[in-house]
C-alpha cells in the first residue's frame, strides 16, 4: 500500500514537472526533490525488487564526488558549494524517472500527455501575444521577442526546443503504428518550430535545425514526414521574419551584426561573447586541473588580471555570472578533468549515432529504435558545444538535461514496445 501511494506520488510529480518548469525553478526543483526523495524510501522499502543501475550510479557518483573535490580545494569553499554539494539529487530524480517507467510502460503516456498539454498551452498563449500584443495573463510583447508564460524570463524558445524531441520520441514510443495520430503531432510540432523562431532565441533556431537533422537522418520512420513538418515551418517561419521588420532585426541582421561575418575578424556568436570567452581562458591558463570550483567564475572574473577589454565595445569586460558556454564553463570551474567528463560522454553519443548510420547505409539496419533516437537527440543537443548556452549549474536547465536521460534507462533496460500500449 505504501509502496503503491509512493509510486503514484513520484508519477504525479514528474507528471508535473513540464508546468513546473514554466511556473519557475522553485516548484520544478522542489518536485524533483520529493520524487528523489520518494524513490529513496520506495527504495528502502523494496530493495530486492528493484534491479539497480550500477553502472550510471557509479558514474554520477565519481563526476558528483569530483565536484565536490573542485569547490574543497577552490578559493571560495562555501559559495561553490552551493552548486555542488547538492548535486546529487539530480541522481536521485533520474532513478526516480526510472522506477516509475520500469514499473509500468503506461506511465510514458501519462507523461506524454503531462507535456502535450503544456505545449497546447504555450501554442495558444504565444500565439495569442504575437497577434494581439499581450499574453492571456497581460504579459506584454515586445515585437522582438515572444516570451508567453515565461514574461521576462524569454525561455520560450529554450523550452520548446529542448523538449520537441521528447515530445516526438512519446509519441513514437505509444502510437507509432497510429499514422493519423503522429500526424496530428507533426502538426503541433510545425507550429512550435514556428514559435522558436518567433522567439529570438538563436540558441533554440539551431537546437530546432540540429535536432531535426539528427532525428530525420537516424529514423526508420516518419522521417519524411518530420522533414516536411520542418520546411512548412521554414516557409511560414521565413513569411513572418520578411514580414516583420523587428523579428527580422532579431534573427537576421542582429546575428550578422554581432558575429561579423562580412568582416575579416569574425566573433564566437557575438563581441560580448568573444570577451566573455577570452577572461574564461586566461582564468583556466591559472587553474588548468582542477579549476576554480564552481560558480566561481562570477568572483574569479572581477579580478583586474583576468578583464578582458576591446575596442569594439569598450564596456564590455568578460565578468557575468557564467561564461556563457557548456564547456568553457566545466574548463574553467571544474578544470581539464571535469571538461573532459562530459566531452568524453558526448563523444560517446556521437560514435553511437555513427556507428547506427553505418550500419543503416551499409547493412540497412536500424540498430536504435526511433523513440531511443528522438530521447538521445534531446541528450545531443543539450550537450552540443559551438553554441552559447546557460549555466550548467543551473537546477532549470539541469532538470532539462536529465528528463531524457531518465526516460532512456528503462528503456534500455527491457525492451519496451508499442504493444504494451494497446
Amino acid at each position: 500500500m505504501i509502496s503503491n501511494y509512493l509510486l503514484r506520488s513520484q508519477l504525479i510529480l514528474i507528471c508535473l514537472l513540464p508546468l513546473f518548469l514554466i511556473l519557475g525553478p522553485a516548484l520544478s526543483d522542489i518536485s524533483i526533490s520529493f520524487a528523489g526523495f520518494f524513490y529513496l524510501v520506495y527504495f528502502f522499502l523494496n530493495k530486492e525488487r528493484i534491479k539497480t543501475n550500477f553502472l550510471l550510479i557509479s558514474i554520477f557518483l565519481i563526476f558528483y564526488l569530483y565536484l565536490i573535490l573542485c569547490s574543497i580545494l577552490s578559493d571560495n569553499i562555501i559559495l561553490s558549494l552551493e552548486s555542488s554539494l547538492f548535486y546529487f539529487r539530480f541522481l536521485f530524480f533520474i532513478l526516480s524517472l526510472d522506477l516509475v517507467f520500469s514499473s509500468d510502460s503506461k506511465n510514458y503516456k501519462y507523461f506524454f500527455y503531462s507535456i502535450l498539454f503544456v505545449f497546447f498551452l504555450l501554442i495558444l498563449d504565444a500565439y495569442y501575444q504575437y497577434f494581439v500584443g499581450y499574453n492571456l495573463l497581460g504579459y506584454p510583447y515586445d515585437g522582438i521577442r515572444l516570451s508567453s508564460l515565461f514574461n521576462e524570463e524569454k525561455k520560450l524558445g529554450s523550452y520548446l526546443s529542448r523538449l520537441t524531441p521528447i515530445l516526438l520520441g512519446l509519441s513514437v514510443l505509444i502510437y507509432g503504428n497510429s499514422r493519423n495520430k503522429i500526424l496530428a503531432v507533426l502538426i503541433l510540432i510545425i507550429l512550435v518550430d514556428v514559435l522558436v523562431i518567433l522567439s529570438g532565441e538563436r540558441t533554440s533556431i539551431f537546437y530546432i535545425f540540429l535536432s531535426t537533422l539528427m532525428i530525420a537522418i537516424c529514423i526508420k520512420r516518419w522521417k519524411y514526414f518530420r522533414l516536411s513538418a520542418f520546411f512548412i515551418s521554414l516557409l511560414i517561419s521565413i513569411f513572418i521574419i520578411y514580414t516583420n521588420d523587428q523579428v527580422k532585426n532579431r534573427v537576421i541582421e542582429k546575428t550578422i551584426y554581432q558575429t561579423n561575418i562580412l568582416n575579416e575578424k569574425i566573433n564566437a556568436f557575438s563581441i560580448q561573447h568573444q570577451v566573455i570567452y577570452s577572461t574564461a581562458l586566461k582564468i583556466y591558463k591559472d587553474y588548468p586541473i582542477f579549476g576554480i570550483g564552481p560558480k566561481l567564475f562570477r568572483e574569479k572574473c572581477k579580478l583586474d588580471k583576468y578583464k578582458t577589454y576591446t575596442k569594439e565595445d569598450g564596456s564590455v569586460d568578460g565578468c557575468q555570472s557564467h561564461p556563457h558556454n557548456t564547456y568553457i564553463q566545466l574548463l574553467v570551474e571544474t578544470g581539464f578533468l571535469g571538461f573532459l567528463f562530459i566531452l568524453s560522454f558526448f563523444i560517446l553519443l556521437n560514435i553511437k549515432f555513427l556507428n547506427h548510420i553505418y550500419n543503416m547505409i551499409l547493412n540497412k539496419k536500424y540498430i536504435i529504435h526511433d523513440h531511443h533516437i528522438c530521447f538521445l537527440t534531446a541528450v545531443y543537443i543539450n550537450l552540443w558545444p559551438i553554441v552559447p548556452t546557460g549555466n550548467f549549474f543551473n537546477n532549470w536547465l539541469s532538470i532539462i538535461y536529465f528528463i531524457p536521460i531518465g526516460l532512456l534507462v528503462p528503456l534500455f533496460k527491457k525492451k519496451i514496445t508499442i504493444n504494451m500500449f494497446k
